[in-house]
């Protein structure tokens, strides 16, 4: 084993543990609190974490997929790149902030404010993180900031949404801290610019690509808040969060060569995407296995194997898709993906609403995401984007 191949297997897994860190975390998180407390704080605490990401969204405005295409086409001026992106972004996570106060006027001040504003920031530094490969340094960071929630928790007499959120704010603010600290250096820079609207105007394709994507994988969970059940919201999410660990790492492997994708010729990323669809679905099936073990010996739920035949077909174009994204993405052709992303979305909620309300439940609602997915592989099949 060459020292080169040994180089990109160890990126590959420092990637791995990064960006599976999250959801790993979610997922222990959920387990302590469904089997320690109860399945409806969960539930509860599920409805107020969605606001937390859809305000990340828009707050985010692209920027990741922005600025690592624009730090491999101007790796010189990665600062400049940098401060216009997160000065320019700030009255939008103002905005986001205030938004979130009129839609819910009942949520925590201090600690929503808190986990937006850390969350700004660690998103931001993330970005620098991933293009200069510091994937070990954020699995650091990603670990004690979920020990100290942790120890939080468990110190605790009692354990309610409000008191649960403070301690989710404290592990943002924590993150924050620390990734400041140790990327201080990105903020060293005499001219800083302070708005552009040219940054914006330009980020603008990689918002609406990210979300319409945050619309199709949450739209079922959207709908499954209406049912308006703690314990339903509480298994819905951790089953649909196994799935969506099972698709992030499809990603994971190809986020390290991002520089490396978008400078292939056509035929090395013919082969890759070939070999990507032949192999994919085994891995797909393997993890689906384990998640019906977890779901049943550590959550202690009862689910059909329905759950994970859709499950498949929901996961399986997050794979069948990824180098085909990076090349439109190189090409320039982002208007595509939007308005394919856009088609499943649509359809995803229209044929889940459908099902929803024919009284066939959360099964139903996975049936419209899973259809949906097949609609998205073969729009795609339709575009020859290696011409």
């Amino acid at each position: 084993m060459d020292n080169k191949f040994k180089k990109r297997l160890l990126l590959v897994l420092l990637n791995s543990l990064k960006s599976f860190a999250p959801s790993f975390y979610t997922i222990l998180l959920s387990v302590c609190v469904v089997r320690f407390f109860t399945p409806d704080l969960w539930g509860s605490f599920i409805k107020y974490n969605i606001f937390i990401m859809s305000a990340s969204i828009f707050y985010n405005l692209g920027n990741k997929e922005y600025l690592l295409k624009k730090y491999s086409a101007e790796p010189s001026n990665l600062k400049t790149l940098f401060s216009t992106s997160f000065f320019s972004r700030i009255p939008i996570l103002i905005l986001s902030i205030i938004t979130g106060f009129i839609i819910y006027p009942n949520i925590p001040f201090f600690s929503t404010t808190i986990i937006l504003a850390s969350g700004y920031i660690s998103n931001a530094i993330n970005t620098n993180m991933v293009y200069e490969k510091k994937f070990g340094i954020q699995v650091i960071v990603e670990f004690i900031g979920f020990l100290l929630f942790i120890i939080c928790v468990f110190s605790s007499d009692t354990l309610n949404l409000e008191i649960l959120l403070f301690f989710y704010a404290i592990q943002y603010s924590l993150k924050a801290v620390l990734y400041l600290i140790l990327e201080r250096s990105v903020f060293l820079k005499p001219t800083i610019t302070l708005y552009s609207f040219k940054y914006i105007k330009q980020s603008l394709p990689f918002f609406f690509i990210a979300f319409v994507g945050f619309l199709n994988t949450k739209i079922d969970l959207f709908l499954v808040l209406t049912l308006n059940n703690n314990k339903t919201i509480a298994f819905y999410q951790i089953i649909t969060n196994l799935f969506i660990a099972i698709q992030s790492f499809s990603i994971v492997v190809a986020t390290p060569f991002v520089k490396q994708l978008y400078r292939l010729d056509k035929e090395s990323l013919i082969k890759i995407e070939k070999k990507t669809q032949l192999y994919t679905p085994f891995f797909i099936v393997v993890c689906l296995i384990l998640s019906f073990l977890i779901i049943k010996y550590i959550y202690n739920f009862e689910s059909s194997f329905l759950f994970y035949l859709y499950g498949f077909f929901i996961i399986l174009p997050s794979y069948w898709l990824v180098v085909a994204y990076f090349n439109l993405y190189r090409k320039g052709e982002e208007l595509f993906v939007f308005k394919i992303s856009s088609i499943a979305t649509f359809l995803n909620l229209i044929i889940s609403y459908l099902f929803l309300k024919l009284g066939f439940g959360i099964l139903g609602i996975l049936l419209g995401s899973a259809i949906a997915g097949l609609v998205t592989i073969l729009l795609f099949k339709t575009k020859k984007h290696y011409e």
